[in-house]
């Protein structure tokens, strides 16, 4: 999530069921669902109702959170929070489609893409499950694969830096935009470890034809 985009969140008084955090009016929408066994998952959990608003969530998804902005983060993505609201504007184009045809067309969703660390390549599987009767979806994402990067470039400003001063990373595979050699992306994990200089986000050209090849353009 795009810990930029700052939303007020009213409180809503939770319900944990082994540490499987839920609004209660949705908690009966639910019947049929283990809510201790998805407490208890290492995969990171959420539940959206049909607005797409957040209404749930488990231990991994706060330990995201602590990993990813803290606290804060908690403050605007926790329960009630519009989860678009928390992508870029690329994203959340992609996935309100998305999330509306699993809703639409009460079909699950899944696909595998990579987000990985500074130092580890990662690689997710994203599933999203409609709710009984269209009233929400339940999404998940399970690690499937990761190892320690060896590979490693090193950072030149006048190769990596674009026109106004800024680096350009791919938001899937952290590569940052080699602005001298067309189409060429660099890994340089000390660079996006701690970095500089201002950052912006995009989708180099594998990763944006491996995972959204429907998509013609994309402005980065």
């Amino acid at each position: 999530m795009d810990t930029r985009i700052i939303k007020r969140i009213s409180p809503i008084r939770a319900r944990r069921s082994r540490a499987f955090t839920v609004d209660p009016i949705f908690r009966s929408r639910l019947a049929g669902y283990d809510l201790r066994r998805l407490g208890a998952s290492r995969d990171t959990i959420y539940l959206l109702d049909a607005a797409l608003c957040i209404r749930g969530f488990n231990s991994e998804y706060e330990r995201f959170a602590r990993r990813n902005g803290g606290r804060s983060l908690m403050r605007h993505y926790g329960l009630g929070a519009a989860v678009l609201d928390g992508f870029t504007a690329f994203y959340a184009a992609h996935y309100r489609d998305v999330f509306r045809r699993c809703l639409d067309e009460r079909r699950p969703y899944s696909k595998v893409h990579v987000s990985s660390s500074p130092r580890a390549f990662r690689r997710y599987r994203e599933t999203i499950e409609p709710l009984r009767e269209g009233l929400g979806l339940l999404v998940s994402h399970r690690l499937v694969e990761t190892m320690v990067r060896s590979e490693a470039g090193s950072f030149d400003p006048l190769v990596h830096l674009s026109p106004d001063g800024l680096i350009l990373q791919c938001c899937h595979c952290h590569r940052i935009r080699n602005h001298r050699l067309k189409g060429r992306w660099d890994w340089l994990p000390d660079e996006t470890d701690d970095s500089r200089f201002g950052v912006s986000h995009g989708l180099c050209p594998q990763c944006l034809n491996t995972y959204y090849p429907n998509l013609e353009t994309v402005e980065l």
